[in-house]
């Protein structure tokens, strides 16, 4: 199943989401902030309070992105702390975004540091957000910019956001949005003449994602007040037989800690839709620090705590 969501910024000036939502449009990915290139300050988008007000005031589903200019892990970590700091613990159903595409910064930018280092410049922002909120994030590029620019399998246990104009996505990786358009003429949006960033969201499916949050929503509560206890240890994760606590929500993610039978770690977040590896993964506490955990109801039980 898919889902049409639109992103949108200053851009588009004044928005009528009423009439936005009349047309079909089913979640809104918002522009937070930014950096500029030539300053180097980070700013928050002229238009985000009047979006995420108007957006909510008829209970679309939104997500958020900053467009980042960062080429060092401390640069992304600011940016980071500053899009937390605007956000101040507000409701959110989809991520928030890294947008990775600035090649104007002189004399390097993200276009021409090298994959490795734009990958680690990722992954610090993505990491600060996940490790200091209990927010899901995400990672926005053109097609050629992920085949080109980043290490795929590093950001892989993120959501990935690809754009590719054109009538099919042919990105060979697993993505969760897919913006297809720059184009798509909406009534009700007051600039860049009416258009919009199109998207289609996959749910309920291999890209299976984030909208799951509006349906489950009211349990959200419940679950962060909850714990897993190992049921048992064998015959749960297919890559060890062991219950594991890894380092990323992914086969790929290092192992932690092995749990006996019986014992107990904190959910901080559920992740809901979150799948790789066609597993759920869930957000813990492990002695302090942030784990995940695949979620199997043959290998754990959840209690209240």
């Amino acid at each position: 199943m898919k889902r049409f969501i639109i992103d949108v910024s200053t851009h588009q000036k004044a928005i009528d989401w009423g009439r936005v939502k009349s047309q079909g449009v089913e979640g809104a990915i918002l522009r937070i902030g930014y950096t500029g290139w030539g300053s180097l300050k980070s700013y928050i988008d002229a238009y985000f309070e009047q979006n995420y007000k108007g957006a909510s005031d008829v209970n679309l589903p939104i997500g958020v992105y900053f467009y980042s200019v960062a080429i060092t892990e401390q640069e992304a970590i600011n940016e980071a702390k500053f899009t937390l700091e605007l956000l101040n613990n507000r409701r959110l159903e989809m991520p928030i975004f890294f947008d990775t595409e600035e090649q104007n910064r002189t004399p390097d930018n993200q276009s021409n540091i090298g994959k490795t280092r734009l990958t680690k410049v990722t992954r610090a922002f993505c990491n600060y957000i996940l490790n200091n909120s209990k927010y899901q994030v995400g990672v926005y590029a053109s097609k050629s910019w992920f085949e080109n620019k980043l290490n795929y399998n590093d950001i892989a246990e993120y959501m990935i956001w690809v754009a590719q104009y054109n009538d099919v996505c042919t990105f060979k990786q697993r993505y969760d949005i897919w913006q297809y358009s720059s184009t798509v003429v909406l009534d009700g949006v007051s600039g860049h003449s009416g258009m919009v960033d199109a998207n289609w969201l996959y749910t309920e499916s291999e890209n299976d994602m984030s909208l799951k949050i509006v349906a489950i929503k009211q349990k959200l509560a419940i679950r962060e007040t909850m714990t897993f206890t190992t049921k048992k240890v064998v015959d749960y994760d297919p890559f060890t037989n062991k219950t594991v606590v890894r380092t990323r929500p992914s086969a790929t993610g290092k192992i932690m800690h092995i749990l006996d039978i019986g014992q107990s770690v904190d959910i901080i977040s559920p992740i809901p839709g979150i799948q790789r590896d066609s597993w759920q993964w869930f957000k813990v506490n492990y002695n302090g620090k942030t784990g995940y955990c695949q979620y199997d109801s043959m290998a754990y039980s959840i209690e209240e705590r």
